[in-house]
């Protein structure tokens, strides 16, 4: 019959404990990374949007003032202070000056990468 009490069943518990330790704080630190990177991706879109509802903001604005859709985005940056974000490129479309153009912002790296 075995002793429950020898050193070599307490190395086995001491083990096993610092094991489950090392396991559980490996899945919080995953489960914190996958969080952060959903966030820098949610960032990300965000910051497109603003960019994207500024050009729009300031293109309404001109109609208003002007009565007539501005040629380009330059215009908008020239005459109203429309501050341009490098990190995109502006798709700014005008048809006629009384119709709202087709104004579309992408990140000029590709798709929404969340920065990676």
């Amino acid at each position: 019959m075995r002793n429950r009490f020898t050193k070599e069943r307490d190395r086995l518990g001491f083990v096993k404990t610092w094991g489950m330790s090392l396991v559980f704080f490996a899945g919080i630190v995953l489960i914190c990374w996958q969080g952060l990177g959903n966030m820098d991706r949610s960032t990300a879109e965000e910051k497109l949007e603003a960019a994207r509802k500024a050009v729009v903001q300031a293109a309404v604005h001109c109609y208003a003032l002007e009565g007539e859709y501005p040629p380009n985005v330059r215009y908008l940056h020239d005459h109203y202070g429309l501050r341009l974000d490098r990190d995109y490129v502006y798709h700014y479309e005008a048809f006629a000056s009384n119709i709202m153009p087709d104004i579309t912002v992408l990140p000029k790296n590709g798709p929404l990468t969340g920065g990676q």
